[in-house]
């Protein structure tokens, strides 16, 4: 996703173009967002299962939820990387993006962590929502007898609606998420010289090392972070809009020529990312089965 907004250029008489490279710092600043989004992702991968299961749902029907991640980002990522791609927004190509991503983040995400907050506790009786999905083997039938219990203070009551509102939500949000992040190593790139591709590539590494090590330190916060789901996500959704604000202010972007840009069908990203990827070569295959490795042991590992 490399394209026509490069740094700032200076033509020169003999036609040849002097790029003003953009200072590291400058570019770490622009990166600087990545470094909040993997906090989120650091905080929701863990957190979604006992979430759910704080919600009522059963073991099973919690770990399955997870998948959101995975799926969504499979399809959202490639179709907003090519929908940027090819944007003649005045604001540029990967900005108007990333706040869209952003906005929407703090909807989904905020709706999500309230789910309990928003719907009434209902009373879930022997053949209620949550009795069919809780627990699996002896505890099914167990469950199947009477309500879960979430603590000794609220013995038979099981926020039936709440889970229901909050599964598909945290779909939504793993897709506002992809939106949110897929613009920030493309913006870096559009600036950065080809000198800088490879180091800022390694900063973004660094951003999301840090990323991760800030998200498990968030969890040491409470005791029990299910119970405090709503502050943890607001306090993160700051996190990001602080850092994109950062971002914006740093970052100038040179809007895409529209007379020089092609025309688009509606459904001409997914047809790009198709044509790529049919004549993309061997090794990215290679390097996408690792990849499908790797997340297949991340996401075990947090399960």
């Amino acid at each position: 996703m490399v394209g026509g907004m490069d740094a700032p250029r200076t033509t020169l008489s003999n036609s040849t173009e002097e790029v003003k490279v953009w200072p590291v710092w400058k570019l770490v600043l622009i990166a600087l967002p990545q470094l909040s989004v993997q906090v989120l992702w650091g905080f929701i991968g863990p957190h979604s299962a006992p979430y759910m299961q704080h919600l009522g749902a059963g073991a099973v029907l919690a770990t399955l939820n997870n998948v959101a991640g995975p799926i969504t980002g499979f399809f959202t990522g490639p179709i907003v990387g090519a929908t940027s791609d090819s944007l003649t927004s005045k604001f540029g190509r990967r900005r108007p993006v990333i706040l869209t991503g952003l906005v929407s983040l703090w909807i989904a995400g905020m709706l999500f962590a309230g789910a309990e907050h928003i719907f009434p506790l209902n009373q879930c009786g022997a053949m209620g929502p949550a009795a069919v999905l809780e627990g699996n083997g002896a505890n099914a039938t167990k469950a199947t007898n009477a309500p879960r219990r979430l603590s000794e203070a609220e013995p038979d009551v099981v926020p039936c609606t709440a889970l229901f509102f909050a599964a598909p939500m945290y779909w939504v949000m793993d897709v506002t998420i992809n939106i949110l992040q897929t613009p920030h190593r493309a913006l870096v790139a559009d600036l950065a010289s080809p000198d800088q591709q490879v180091p800022m590539q390694v900063v973004f590494v660094f951003m999301m090392s840090i990323g991760n090590f800030l998200a498990f330190s968030i969890m040491q916060i409470y005791e029990k972070p299910v119970d405090h789901m709503i502050e943890l996500m607001l306090g993160i959704c700051l996190l990001n809009t602080v850092c994109v604000a950062i971002q914006f202010s740093v970052a100038r972007e040179r809007p895409l020529n529209k007379a020089g840009a092609p025309k688009q069908s509606f459904c001409s990203p997914v047809s790009n990312v198709a044509e790529a990827v049919k004549h993309s070569p061997c090794l990215l295959y290679q390097l996408a089965g690792v990849q499908c490795l790797v997340w297949i042991g991340n996401t075990a590992w947090n399960l």
